[in-house]
């Protein structure tokens, strides 16, 4: 288990996947730019602007719902949130971008657990989805 807290650089609530940007601030995880999509872990409280957030980064967190086990999720398009495979490429397409960074941060291991396992950021072009 390691578990941080961090300064919010804006609010972030609990179960957001965050990154750090270039000041130490906290913010929630996208997958549209390398930077955004490169997560520190899971918030496990929330917290306004200025505020201390407390950061899980590798162990199991059970305070998600709706996921199927054994699905490996994702960094998500929408700001903190995460998809498995299907559901990112459908956000991408849809979304009229011209691509995003595909990064994994854990594996569904229950419906509203994960098994936090962060991985680096790789850019998937739209055009070849």
């Amino acid at each position: 288990m390691a578990s941080f807290y961090l300064v919010t650089g804006d609010s972030v609530s609990a179960n957001d996947f965050v990154f750090v940007n270039s000041v130490g601030l906290v913010f929630k995880a996208s997958a549209l730019t390398q930077a955004q999509a490169t997560t520190v872990g899971v918030a496990l409280n929330s917290a306004a602007a200025g505020g201390f957030v407390k950061i899980e980064s590798d162990a199991f967190v059970a305070t998600f719902s709706g996921l199927s086990p054994g699905d490996m999720q994702y960094v998500a398009v929408a700001s903190g949130e995460i998809a498995n495979y299907p559901n990112w490429i459908n956000a991408v397409v849809s979304g009229g971008y011209d691509g995003a960074y595909l990064t994994p941060v854990g594996r569904a291991i229950s419906s509203s657990g994960i098994e936090i396992e962060r991985g680096l950021p790789t850019f998937i072009s739209a055009s070849g989805l």
